[in-house]
């Protein structure tokens, strides 16, 4: 990686910036699933699991994790309504 991006032509920024793009969604789909995978094992009683560790490991609120895993329960029991 060029230590100074100004040297990067067009289509070099164009391609990083889609490649870093496409990272980036296969990096978020994969803490999602991890995510899941840890609030399945909370709510099978592993005390290992709390909603505040999953947060802070995933660098995210208590709240988008909390929602996060409501929405997958509601997507898994076939409710529809939020």
């Amino acid at each position: 990686m060029p230590e100074n991006l100004e040297e990067l032509s067009d289509q070099m920024l164009a391609d990083r910036l889609r490649d870093t793009a496409k990272r980036m969604r296969a990096a978020i789909t994969e803490r999602d699933a991890l995510i899941l995978e840890a609030g399945r094992r909370k709510q099978a009683g592993n005390p290992t699991w709390t909603q505040e560790k999953i947060a802070a490991l995933a660098d995210l609120s208590q709240q988008a994790v909390s929602l996060q895993l409501r929405k997958n329960q509601s997507a898994n029991s076939g409710d529809t309504t939020e």
